[in-house]
């Protein structure tokens, strides 16, 4: 049996592109969501960053000491919620700022 190769230049240029795009869509929603913001007369700062989304977002209340951070919730319960934690509830817990947290309905 032959050990798959895999061409790794053409891997890295696929995730690249990938990253580029997902990157692109993310500033796009980010730049929609500030501009409401500063339209209603609220300072906003707008950034795209990769990582673990509660560390990221701890990072960023660090680094801009804002007055309130809003996060969205799934809302999941039960072994959902112990298996998959919640990003929302790690934020609330360790910011050092207010933090709203607004449920998705399904």
């Amino acid at each position: 049996m032959k050990t798959p190769t895999l061409d790794f230049r053409t891997n890295q240029e696929l995730l690249e592109r990938l990253r580029t795009a997902e990157e692109a869509e993310a500033r796009k929603i980010t730049a929609k969501a500030q501009k409401r913001f500063q339209e209603r007369g609220h300072k906003t700062a707008s950034v795209v960053v990769r990582g673990g989304a509660c560390e990221c977002i701890l990072a960023a209340i660090k680094e801009y000491s804002p007055d309130i951070v809003a996060v969205g919730s799934r809302g999941l319960t039960g072994i959902e919620s112990f298996f998959l934690g919640s990003v929302a509830e790690r934020v609330a817990r360790n910011a050092n700022c207010s933090v709203l947290i607004g449920r998705v309905m399904q």
